[in-house]
């Protein structure tokens, strides 16, 4: 028959998967409770996540789940615990790592080869697994120069569910003598809340970027968690940036 997975029954926690090698406590009071189903991966696109049946999805499938259109071309990027990894359509995504796995995806841009003035913004320079980061994303993403400050700015960012917009364009002062001076904080537009309206805590003040306020979320690091400028990078700061998004929604 099929492969199915056993599962004990708990409260207020998640129920437990139940491994051949498990050994399951019978002593407690109360009767245990167990159920078997075939295993499910979930893959997050978009706003939505959807479950499929095997750890190994093709891309195709996928998009096809989630009502793309096939006959148009996309820029795939597999967000895993593990990292990032550009896919294509033929590829197969491989869910079976820890958590929710995001497939991200941009359809490509076919303007003759014309880049948008937004793209041309590269007004100070970056370090090349910078870009190689923020290239991979496939969004929007400018290095501009205003007064003292280097602003580096990502379009369209996608926001975990739970707020009140789906994406923004997210901001990071870039300091002069990066990496050796850290990152800090994070900036958004438009202003980001719960969808009730209420206000999300330390995210009051506002920066004024290239002439519109941004929303800026005074999150910093944990001493056990310090700037390291032989391994932190811009990507790592974006890695604290979803952290501190998904907690506000208790992702």
């Amino acid at each position: 028959g099929e492969e199915h997975s056993v599962f004990e029954e708990c409260r207020d926690e998640p129920d437990r998967e139940i491994g051949d090698t498990d050994l399951v406590d019978l002593d407690a009071a109360g009767t245990e409770k167990f159920y078997s189903r075939r295993p499910m991966w979930e893959l997050k696109i978009r706003r939505n996540v959807y479950t499929f049946n095997t750890p190994l999805v093709p891309a195709r499938e996928a998009l096809s789940a989630a009502g793309f259109d096939l006959d148009k071309e996309y820029k795939l990027l597999l967000v895993t615990k593990s990292g990032r990894k550009q896919v294509g359509i033929d590829d197969k995504l491989d869910l079976r790592d820890d958590g929710i796995e995001c497939l991200r995806v941009k359809i490509k841009d076919i303007n003759n080869g014309e880049a948008s003035a937004s793209i041309q913004q590269r007004q100070f320079p970056l370090q090349e697994q910078d870009v190689e980061f923020l290239d991979s994303l496939g969004l929007e993403w400018e290095a501009v120069l205003e007064e003292k400050k280097q602003w580096l700015i990502v379009r369209g960012y996608e926001l975990p569910a739970g707020f009140n917009v789906s994406h923004v364009d997210i901001a990071l002062d870039i300091p002069r003598s990066y990496p050796a001076e850290q990152i800090d904080m994070f900036y958004c537009l438009p202003k980001v809340s719960r969808p009730d309206g209420s206000a999300l805590p330390q995210t009051e003040a506002t920066q004024n970027i290239l002439g519109t306020r941004f929303q800026r979320w005074s999150r910093h690091r944990k001493s056990a968690n310090d700037w390291d400028p032989a391994t932190d990078c811009v990507e790592s700061q974006f890695e604290l940036v979803e952290e501190a998004l998904s907690r506000e929604v208790g992702q």
